[in-house]
């Protein structure tokens, strides 16, 4: 089944990060703090949109992973993640060099530097020009633990159960080790024990009840609403806000599957299938406009820059979710193929005509 009004979870998210990195970016790269610039950074709500995304992929990387096999999985991942992002860095790159960005950008935002394959790695070691991939790099060691756990234990009763444990092993680890892990990029001995992964177990333990409780979802609705109203402002750390939103945004997955989908053509549904291209490029677009303003001395310390940046971030962000959209329906029929088979075919087709075989 489609579940388009996840679509629309996912919308809200995009805009939602385009902006806080708004105020955060007129305040810290433009320097100004003319209205909205510091009302867009109000408040911790600016730590809701990952956790939701998290829940979101939880959910949907759960309902991937039935009826296929751990290797199939990934490959049909990798081609969901990889291109779009690739091509989102080569356009990024190519404006730091060529445009009006700081030397400093031409100087170590370079292919050599760049995290191509967003793996977990030791802090300092590897470039992320898109400022956002942070979250990715979570996400691609959330794929090989759903891999992993597929083909060690099934994905019908070993995702939900494997979940389970985990969330209790994140919530304990909370209460023992507070702050331990809470980074945004994590070695791998540190991915396990960050509470980020918490949102994104609890969207696999949501996809277990997708059809169940229905009558419950107007009381689970205020039920939200009044924990994200009371319990996240009370945190005063950063872990402790990806605890407190965890279950706030497991809540609205479930919400969302629980009432009636909107069609496949609703304009909503359809912006939300552009969200990955919007929070890839959103960030360097701003940047970039902020960047044009202080080369040219123009609209300085003004509302009208932060404005301007934010109309070009989503006009950026949403002009290149059609185009990665459009490169992801064309790749999307490789998920087809097998892999193993394809590097068998290569093998022997690289192999020598003579060779014969040791007895």
């Amino acid at each position: 089944m489609r579940f388009n009004n996840i679509q629309v979870l996912r919308l809200v998210a995009a805009v939602a990060v385009v902006v806080y990195h708004l105020g955060h970016y007129a305040q810290h790269t433009f320097g100004t703090t003319a209205f909205p610039a510091e009302l867009l950074c109000a408040g911790n709500w600016m730590s809701f949109p990952v956790p939701l995304f998290f829940a979101v992929s939880g959910f949907v990387l759960t309902q991937a992973a039935a009826g296929g096999s751990a290797g199939r999985f990934l490959w049909g991942r990798a081609l969901r993640l990889y291109p779009g992002y690739w091509v989102a860095v080569l356009l990024v790159m190519g404006l730091m060099w060529f445009t009006v960005w700081p030397p400093e950008y031409r100087r170590y935002v370079r292919p050599e530097n760049l995290s191509w394959f967003l793996l977990p790695s030791e802090p300092g070691t590897e470039i992320y020009p898109l400022g956002v991939e942070w979250t990715l790099v979570y996400e691609t060691a959330l794929y090989l633990w759903v891999a992993a756990t597929v083909a060690l234990f099934g994905a019908r009763r070993g995702l939900p159960v494997c979940a389970a444990v985990w969330a209790v092993l994140l919530l304990a680890k909370a209460a023992v080790w507070p702050d331990y892990a809470a980074v945004q990029l994590p070695r791998w001995s540190e991915v396990p024990f960050s509470v980020v992964n918490l949102s994104f177990v609890l969207g696999v333990l949501v996809y277990q009840v997708r059809d169940r409780g229905r009558r419950w979802r107007w009381p689970v609705l205020l039920a939200t609403a009044a924990w994200l109203a009371t319990v996240p402002p009370r945190t005063n750390s950063l872990e402790g806000q990806w605890l407190a939103f965890a279950p706030a945004a497991a809540a609205l997955v479930w919400l969302a599957v629980q009432l009636p989908q909107l069609a496949s053509t609703n304009r909503l549904v359809r912006w939300g299938e552009y969200s990955y291209g919007v929070y890839l490029l959103h960030a360097p677009a701003m940047m970039g406009t902020f960047f044009l303003l202080m080369w040219g001395g123009w609209l300085a310390d003004s509302s009208a820059a932060v404005l301007l940046a934010g109309v070009v971030a989503l006009a950026a962000g949403f002009g290149y979710g059609r185009l990665e959209c459009a490169l992801y329906a064309r790749v999307r029929p490789l998920a087809k193929v097998n892999p193993a088979a394809v590097l068998r075919r290569a093998r022997l087709a690289l192999k020598p005509k003579g060779a014969s075989r040791v007895p």
